[in-house]
């Protein structure tokens, strides 16, 4: 089984195997790239994010910078979810999926984290 495959399956893998390490790096490009967008730039951030997440609904905004070791690609969001400033995942071996719509996440005294540990979500969600 390759590295990349077992990456979602819980089982131990090489986080340095080539294959996973390129497709990483393309993804911090484009998470790069919507952190660096003007704030007039909004069909830019609308397009960057369609390509850096697994799947993500109608209106969905994310305030950069937005901090994520995948940059959303294992995350699947709902309609209309904003995140404020400073929302940091790191998912790196696992698939978030908030379907939820209309959600408003915002950093008041703290910074939106999430954090996942497992390749199995439902045990956190």
């Amino acid at each position: 089984m390759a590295m990349k495959e077992r990456m979602h399956t819980g089982e131990l893998y090489l986080p340095g195997d080539e294959e996973i390490m390129k497709e990483q790096a393309a993804c911090l490009e484009r998470l790069y790239d919507y952190n660096a967008t003007r704030p007039s730039e909004w069909e830019k951030r609308e397009r960057l994010l369609k390509e850096m997440f697994a799947e993500i609904g109608e209106g969905c905004y994310i305030e950069p910078p937005f901090h994520a070791n995948w940059a959303g690609r294992h995350v699947h969001f709902g309609r209309s979810v904003y995140a404020n400033f400073n929302l940091t995942m790191l998912l790196s071996s696992c698939v978030l999926s908030s379907r939820s719509s209309n959600v408003f996440t915002s950093p008041g005294r703290y910074r939106m984290r999430i954090f996942l540990p497992t390749s199995q979500p439902s045990q956190f969600l």
